[in-house]
């Protein structure tokens, strides 16, 4: 099995001279998101498709997978996961597609709020016939409430078949992948899908606005694996700790306080108020850290 993570994106409406993919969220680029998540599923072959500043991208991916280079943007069928989503959802899904023998299994999500995302279309039986983006969508298309997250999965050979067909988007002059799924479905080839519950795990993030409301889900993830294991946070609201930072348990941080990523405090530690530790420090079991800059 193979893995293609869609990288090439300049992100323009982040207003970042940065590529979109590699903002950090809880103190980790995007993109390291989507890694993590492709690699605890065990797949060992991914290929991260570049575009923009594709050698910073290049670097940040190391050698956890192979890259590929998109050197004019023509949308996402030329380009050929983004997952954010919890690893039970993804698996969930892969054995969904496997087990059926589908040509393609997509990962949905059911939004009050829809606006900005591509359209699951069914038919009258229920099955999939095509996904419709917003700015094609007509007013009956509008109001469905069943959206694409953007996670495939699909046999090799159909998926190429069928881009090999693709037409150009005459309004935007760009390939979509997601018109794969209209052709498939015309060939009467099986389709499944796997909807999830949770709309955090499949968020879109286009804009600041959206950034700013990952960083929220991110770090009350944070916060909720930290007190589970034994530490006290006193305010969540005044405590920014980021995702890859280890804290032992009884440990108590107080408000005001900035943990980075790649920093590791001991147990039974308290971390006074306006403390910013930085990466690569090491704090040791029972130490009353004062406020102050570690590093």
């Amino acid at each position: 099995m193979v893995a293609v993570i869609l990288a090439a994106g300049e992100g323009t409406r982040m207003k970042s001279d940065l590529p979109k993919v590699l903002l950090k969220v809880g103190g980790r680029p995007m993109l390291g998101h989507v890694l993590e998540t492709v690699l605890s599923l065990g797949i060992n072959e991914i290929i991260v498709v570049t575009g923009y500043k594709s050698e910073m991208v290049r670097e940040y991916v190391g050698p956890r997978a192979k890259t590929v280079l998109q050197e004019k943007p023509s949308g996402t069928a030329d380009a050929v996961l983004r997952a954010k989503s919890r690893k039970e959802t993804l698996e969930k899904l892969l054995t969904r597609h496997s087990e059926s023998g589908a040509s393609c299994s997509l990962l949905t999500v059911i939004l009050k709020d829809p606006t900005g995302y591509g359209r699951i279309v069914r038919s009258d039986k229920g099955s999939i016939t095509r996904i419709v983006e917003e700015k094609d969508a007509s007013i009956y298309e509008k109001v469905i409430e069943e959206i694409n997250v953007g996670v495939y999965c699909f046999k090799s050979k159909d998926l190429f078949d069928s881009i090999d067909k693709i037409c150009s988007e005459k309004k935007q002059g760009e390939y979509y992948l997601t018109d794969v799924i209209e052709i498939l479905s015309k060939k009467n080839l099986k389709m499944e899908s796997v909807s999830t519950d949770d709309q955090t795990e499949v968020l879109g993030v286009n804009s600041p606005q959206d950034m700013a409301f990952a960083q929220r889900i991110i770090k009350d993830r944070v916060f909720d694996r930290l007190v589970n294991h034994g530490v006290a946070v006193m305010d969540r609201d005044t405590t920014y700790i980021e995702l890859d930072a280890k804290i032992g348990r009884g440990t108590t941080v107080f408000p005001f306080v900035f943990i980075e990523s790649g920093s590791s405090i001991g147990e039974n530690c308290q971390i006074s108020p306006f403390s910013h530790i930085k990466s690569g420090t090491v704090v040791k079991d029972n130490t009353i850290l004062r406020s102050k800059n570690i590093q």
